[in-house]
């Protein structure tokens, strides 16, 4: 059997190498465009206080490629109708395995009290909303970057509705403890 001189075989083991290096980059490219958001929803607001609430959900992404994806952050903020920010927030990424969902969940205080003109509307027939307009960033590859935006109406309504509703609690066990403490 005869040899291969060093030159062709280094010359084989290049090609070989860039071959692999192409065929995976065009593979995660080719991931990179199926990586979907396939929804969020808002599950309940908790530590009602004079100044705000918490909002807790959970948001879906897909990754529908071939190969796994490190995905940065997903950054996130909430609007009113009146297009007033009333909140942000920022998601660690995690690994998407390939043709995998992976579920994210988000808290985000609100340092905003209903105004007299929210709750006014809530005795109307119209729901009040909120939009969520974000960003799922994904920065594997430092070269490469990759947003997929996303946006979802939120009915506000229970969710301030129920902010009320304890505040109205709050004041009136406040009252009635006055009444109680006054009385004895």
């Amino acid at each position: 059997m005869k040899e291969v001189p060093p030159a062709y075989f280094m010359a084989g083991m290049i090609i070989l190498s860039l071959a692999f290096v192409f065929g995976y980059a065009g593979l995660y490219i080719y991931t990179l465009s199926e990586i979907q958001y396939h929804g969020m929803d808002v599950s309940r607001i908790n530590d009602i206080d004079s100044s705000g609430f918490t909002v807790y959900g959970n948001m879906e992404i897909y990754n529908g490629g071939i190969v796994e994806v490190r995905m940065d952050n997903i950054t996130y903020n909430v609007l009113l109708d009146s297009g007033r920010e009333i909140a942000r927030g920022n998601i660690q990424g995690k690994t998407l395995e390939p043709k995998t969902s992976r579920e994210f969940h988000f808290s985000s205080r609100i340092n905003w009290v209903p105004t007299t003109d929210v709750a006014l509307r809530l005795l109307s027939p119209e729901s009040t909303y909120a939009t969520i307009n974000g960003t799922v960033n994904v920065r594997d590859i430092k070269f490469i970057k990759f947003d997929i935006p996303f946006r979802k109406e939120v009915d506000i309504e229970p969710y301030v509705a129920q902010f009320i509703s304890a505040k109205l609690n709050k004041t009136t066990l406040d009252i009635a403890g006055s009444l109680i403490e006054a009385l004895t």
